[in-house]
């Protein structure tokens, strides 16, 4: 398999484990299952499953609050409508980069679990760099894992 073929299939299971715009919880658990598999050295997912689920709370408290204003405008209906739906969209622009920052986080830390970064770092000139920062000699390389549910 191509490096091109290797990134394809990892990011679409990436895709498939984000869910979509209002799976921020289920991307919490991708999150905390990519933690755990680094075995504590890759943090940010750990920061991010913080953030998707200090997210889903805000944007449900947000749209709320956003219809309490949105009353505010009682002589033009049509200016309401439009507000909310600006809040909206807003709203759903930011899920669709918490998910994509899921999607991009998965493949890049599957990638370099499949490829080694001695693969994806081929010149001598990065050499020492990706063996220092190799995830073979920390993890062991056994491909995807199959992403089972977290037990809590």
């Amino acid at each position: 398999m191509t490096l091109a073929d290797d990134h394809k299939r990892v990011s679409q299971n990436g895709l498939q484990l984000a869910g979509g715009p209002d799976d921020l919880t289920q991307r919490a658990l991708v999150y905390l299952n990519l933690y755990r598999s680094s075995g504590g050295n890759h943090v940010f997912p750990l920061l991010a499953a913080h953030g998707a689920l200090w997210a889903s709370r805000h944007f449900k408290r947000g749209m709320r609050i956003s219809r309490i204003f949105a009353r505010l405008e009682l002589l033009d209906p049509q200016r309401r409508q439009d507000r909310l739906e600006e809040v909206s969209a807003f709203a759903n622009a930011m899920k669709d980069i918490n998910r994509r920052v899921c999607v991009e986080t998965y493949t890049a830390f599957h990638m370099t679990r499949l490829r080694d970064l001695d693969c994806i770092c081929q010149s001598k000139k990065n050499a020492v760099y990706s063996r220092r920062f190799s995830f073979g000699s920390r993890i062991q390389l056994s491909g995807l894992p199959s992403m089972q549910p977290l037990r809590v």
